[in-house]
């Protein structure tokens, strides 16, 4: 049944995704530096009889133009790199790092795992306090790298226009073995417009068994996009990251990852983050929607004054906590309509986290989306399909209603979202009261639960209680 479910919603989810803008065009490479090596040398030359990581990034930063740093160790895999120091931030424009440059490496070709062979291995066990690679000149790149064993971030990006692009982080080159870095990817305050992740399979990260976070961003305009993150590369397993993404940033987009198997949260948003999208990822399920994977706490958490931020077309299910939570300090403008949201511990929608909120008299109480009254089911009818009912919220406004059918009513009795149907919009009138008779745009069955949630001025209420759809 659950395979089942799942491979239902999971189409409903695949065509919910919506095209993302071209990528930042990066500076045309005018120098190659060629790593030769994988010990830790630092004599000041890079050259084709020797040429270390190290001095690689140091001919790169003096060179005064955009470069690539490639690979060609001879040998027998694995190629470790084990710096005994902390590496040089790369601080010059345009230094694109390619791991796939190394012989034997393959880009992942699968559109929804990671079939890649990675041949580069960049581990900190040796390099004291101190993060892998940091990219702080901008327009420049990581692909084809496994990072790991960092006692801090293995990717720390302290400048804009940058992508982090077909590497393993935090993992093995099987892509499930745990070695571990404090963070994934960092994105600072300061910086935008970076991509982790990409458009194409070959840009897929695999980022696993970090202990704070997968990735945490902050600055703005950046995109996350087609990761698998808390998931192994073949997809079905967890490998844990404490939360999978935080969120302390504006006007970021994630998109069509696989956030799932984390020991906190899926995304976190958090730090007054605003004006995000959190689109057509799957939180808490594998990555071919066959299974179970779930987030430990809530599959989405916003906290701390987060506001107009809109999630939507994202399949949440089996997380430890609810589906979505916004905490009591979180804001308002959060719409969270049209997603498949179902088989969570708690709420698929929990407003204040502290269960079911009831609706108040012209919906004039304060808190997270403003605690945005539901709208209240009085019928549903399979035989025509139609679902009738009401909404008490402020006067005059615009009310949007989305609509959803569950197999099964939550046992609380209020949602959660397993189809969505479609929505429409009422008008209150000067008492705050609108009555609807929806005409459903999408099939539902005698003896499902039919739910709605309502969104005023894009704050999203949580569930409505079930009303059983009966033979019209």
């Amino acid at each position: 049944m659950l395979t089942r479910t799942f491979g239902l919603v999971g189409l409903l989810v695949l065509l919910g995704l919506a095209l993302f803008n071209a990528p930042h065009t990066r500076a045309a490479p005018h120098a190659v530096f060629t790593v030769t090596t994988t010990n830790d040398a630092n004599d000041g030359v890079c050259d084709a009889a020797h040429c270390s990581l190290r001095e690689a990034i140091n001919a790169a930063n003096s060179s005064g133009a955009a470069g690539v740093i490639d690979f060609n160790i001879i040998g027998f895999p694995p190629f470790v790199i084990e710096p005994g120091s902390p590496l040089p931030a790369v601080t010059q424009n345009g230094i694109n790092i390619d791991g796939y440059s190394q012989l034997g490496a393959i880009q992942n070709t699968d559109p929804s795992i990671s079939n890649a062979n990675l041949m580069i291995e960049l581990s900190g066990a040796a390099a004291g306090a101190a993060s892998g690679l940091e990219l702080a000149g901008g327009n420049s790149s990581v692909r084809g790298l496994v990072i790991y064993h960092w006692s801090g971030t293995a990717v720390v990006l302290t400048s804009s226009f940058n992508t982090v692009a077909g590497n393993f982080i935090g993992i093995g080159t099987d892509g499930v073995t745990g070695l571990t870095n404090l963070e994934g990817v960092y994105l600072g305050d300061a910086t935008t417009s970076n991509v982790i992740g990409g458009e194409i399979a070959a840009e897929r990260n695999v980022i696993g068994y970090n202990s704070f976070n997968g990735v945490y961003a902050s600055g703005s305009g950046h995109s996350i996009v087609k990761n698998l993150v808390g998931v192994s590369a073949g997809g079905a397993l967890a490998v844990p990251n404490g939360n999978g993404i935080q969120l302390r940033a504006n006007n970021v987009e994630i998109r069509s990852n696989v956030i799932s198997g984390n020991s906190g949260y899926g995304v976190w948003l958090d730090g007054g983050a605003r004006k995000n999208t959190i689109t057509s990822n799957i939180i808490g399920a594998d990555a071919t929607l066959a299974a179970a994977l779930p987030n430990s706490s809530d599959g989405i958490l916003l906290n701390n004054a987060v506001k107009k931020n809109r999630i939507g077309g994202n399949m949440i299910t089996n997380n430890g906590g609810a589906g979505i939570a916004l905490t009591p300090n979180a804001g308002a403008g959060n719409n969270l309509g049209g997603n498949w949201i179902f088989d969570n511990t708690l709420l698929g929608i929990d407003l204040n986290q502290d269960g079911i909120t009831p609706n108040d008299k012209f919906d004039a109480d304060g808190g997270p989306n403003l605690l945005q009254n539901m709208p209240e089911i009085t019928s549903a009818e399979s035989t025509p399909q139609r679902v009738r009912g009401r909404i008490k919220t402020a006067s005059n406004v615009t009310v949007t209603l989305d609509f959803y059918a569950n197999n099964t009513c939550d046992l609380s009795g209020f949602g959660e979202g397993l189809f969505y149907l479609g929505s429409t919009t009422v008008t209150t009138n000067a008492k705050g009261k609108a009555a609807f008779n929806w005409i459903a745009t999408s099939p539902f069955a005698t003896g499902q639960s039919i739910t709605a949630t309502a969104t005023v001025k894009k704050s999203t209420s949580e569930f409505s209680a079930c009303a059983l759809a009966l033979p019209g």
